[in-house]
């Protein structure tokens, strides 16, 4: 049940992040989390997210830390409704700076 649950955060995190301009992602075949591709718009992702946070309140990991910079790390496990409000404050945040 559960996995049938994750499934579906992923697969509409995905859809939502893809119907972005500038941005786009892989599905993933396992993990809780999305590497979020945004180096059309932005190359520095501590830069990205630190501003993010500030404006948004809303929390990912830059990519940097993983090696891969103009990336970050957006979780989807949790509920349905925050995932879908965190991908509209991320691309709201993205319209008015990019």
């Amino acid at each position: 049940m559960m996995r049938k649950e994750f499934s579906k955060r992923r697969d509409e995190a995905v859809d939502l992040f893809n119907a972005i301009d500038g941005v786009s992602v892989i599905k993933p075949d396992g993990a809780f989390y999305l590497f979020v591709n945004i180096s059309e718009l932005e190359k520095d992702s501590l830069k990205f997210s630190k501003q993010l946070l500030e404006d948004t309140g809303v929390a990912i990991v830059p990519g940097v830390g993983f090696g891969t910079d103009g990336h970050f790390r957006f979780s989807f496990a949790t509920d349905i409704e925050s995932i879908r409000e965190g991908i509209s404050r991320i691309k709201d945040f993205m319209s008015k700076n990019y």
